[in-house]
């Protein structure tokens, strides 16, 4: 379970940072022998930016049933026959509910609630793209 959550911590963490902010080493028009610098700014941006994801992600996994919590995390919802809108999603509606209870309720973190609306929001178009091809 560690390896799959560090991967996607790691593919969130690429997927919502500013291009500054990605070190080289992830960049597709790398060099071969390019030196990796863990020390660099970059590299400490990236990795303070993981570690938040990987929290990130261990939180969802504790509050949300784990089916679901990996749906929301892989922005792969759950799109029922017939839906016509976003709003009717399931899926989109407990990731919502899920939102507000960390948000208004327990009181996240800035850094959890960055997250959330990062993520949500990918979720949200996720599925609208999705209704859109039907």
């Amino acid at each position: 379970m560690e390896n799959k959550i560090n991967s996607y911590a790691e593919k969130l963490t690429l997927m919502f940072s500013d291009e500054s902010d990605i070190p080289a080493r992830f960049k597709k028009k790398k060099e071969d022998n390019v030196k990796v610098k863990l020390n660099s700014l970059i590299e400490q941006r990236f990795k303070e930016n993981f570690d938040s994801w990987k929290t990130f992600i261990e939180v969802i996994l504790s509050k949300v049933e784990t089916e679901q919590a990996w749906r929301f995390i892989t922005l792969t919802p759950k799109i029922e026959d017939g839906l016509k809108s976003v709003t009717l999603c399931k899926d989109f509606n407990d990731f919502t509910n899920f939102f507000v209870l960390r948000r208004d309720i327990e009181n996240c973190s800035d850094n959890e609630t960055g997250h959330l609306a990062m993520l949500h929001t990918a979720f949200q178009k996720t599925i609208e793209n999705k209704l859109l091809k039907v």
